[in-house]
């Protein structure tokens, strides 16, 4: 529920699991990897309210603040977009954004 992306095969050993708030993250730092920065204002205005959550708590470190409500793609999350657990996600989002 809540993915667009069935990137989970049954038997997984020792892969990442891609999770419904994952995902997401993958989706956010498609959109950065894509504009390079972007701001909680404009994820509100594009009615992804969910996302502001996930620049602010920031739990992976894939994001970096720039400036007070103003978020860049970090080092770490350069790094998890060329994850090839996460290889599905990202071409899916990549094209989203495109």
């Amino acid at each position: 529920e809540n993915r667009q992306v069935d990137a989970n095969v049954g038997g997984m050993t020792r892969r990442k699991i891609m999770t419904a708030f994952r995902e997401k993250s993958i989706r956010l730092a498609c959109l950065l990897e894509k504009e390079g920065q972007v701001s909680m204002a404009s994820l509100r205005e594009r009615g992804m309210e969910d996302y502001v959550a996930i620049l602010s708590r920031n739990y992976d470190k894939w994001f970096g603040r720039v400036e007070k409500g103003v978020y860049t793609l970090s080092e770490k999350g350069k790094e998890a977009l060329e994850n090839e657990d996460f290889a599905k996600a990202v071409a899916f989002y990549r094209k989203e954004n495109v």
